[in-house]
């Protein structure tokens, strides 16, 4: 698609929308708004938009977003009068590039291939209160990013969430990352090479996820965090972190009961371990 502004409006029967591969190129903002029970959206790899999908606080809104499947199988043969308005635009000064999700009331899973949000400067999903599943650039397709510019990735509201996936190369440039109140959470993996650029100041949080029971992510990912944090993750089972002996983390916070997973830090980087101090942390330097 080559047009930079394309209105929907007069669409009356959409059951599914579907971004083929490398489709919307040249658009910087896609927005669907005024959604009474869209069920389907898919990306599929190398789409390059913004995308903002929002049901208007309407109560009955069904949609989910998924891998690609056969669209006979997605589409059926029944008629339905869904889509009120679909809109696609450039942003403005006040609205920079973003891939926003919210309120979307029975989404329980997203999937974004390889290659995809190449535009975007910040990745948020809230009040999605099904969500489960979280896959992000898990295709075979080595050496290519998705969500490259990503510099926040915000997290909030999703009480169902249970797993977060995210393949190599990915957020190269995110610097921002918080995962926390995630309720229901159990599992995080998270492929090599995010926050691989070199941005120095960045801060990494675990925090308040009560049901987490495994972290893993790749060597080559988190090389220029200063800080790490881990607080509140009562189950926590499994830990593999490791960090390049040329990362720029200056601090790792994490409660004592983690020691035998974080120990193994001493080794790669040239921290020095401090007694465990009155907020129940060690510090490493």
């Amino acid at each position: 698609m080559n047009s930079q502004s394309v209105d929907f409006r007069s669409l009356k029967c959409v059951t599914t929308i579907e971004c083929n591969d490398k489709s919307l190129q040249k658009l910087l903002h896609f927005t669907i708004s005024g959604i009474d029970t869209l069920t389907t959206v898919i990306l599929h790899n190398y789409v390059s938009s913004n995308l903002l999908l929002q049901d208007n606080h309407r109560d009955n809104v069904r949609s989910s977003l998924q891998s690609p499947k056969d669209p006979k199988e997605l589409l059926g043969e029944k008629e339905h009068s869904l889509l009120a308005y679909l809109q696609i635009y450039e942003p403005t000064v006040k609205d920079p590039p973003s891939f926003t999700l919210t309120q979307l009331c029975n989404l329980e899973e997203l999937r974004v291939g390889v290659a995809c949000g190449t535009n975007f400067e910040t990745f948020s999903l809230s009040k999605l209160p099904k969500l489960r599943l979280i896959s992000i650039g898990e295709g075979e397709a080595p050496g290519v990013s998705s969500f490259p510019l990503v510099i926040s990735l915000l997290l909030n509201d999703l009480p169902s969430l249970q797993s977060i996936r995210i393949g190599d190369n990915c957020f190269l440039n995110a610097t921002e990352v918080e995962f926390s109140s995630l309720k229901s959470l159990t599992s995080i993996k998270i492929g090599t090479s995010f926050n691989k650029a070199e941005m120095y100041d960045g801060l990494l949080i675990f925090t308040e996820l009560p049901e987490l029971q495994s972290i893993q992510w790749k060597l080559g990912c988190f090389c220029y965090m200063q800080q790490i944090v881990f607080k509140d993750l009562p189950k926590l089972e499994e830990f593999q972190g490791p960090l390049e002996e040329s990362s720029y983390v200056q601090t790792v916070l994490y409660p004592s009961s983690m020691d035998h997973f974080i120990q193994g830090y001493s080794g790669l980087l040239p921290f020095t371990v401090e007694a465990e101090d009155h907020s129940g942390y060690i510090r490493y330097r």
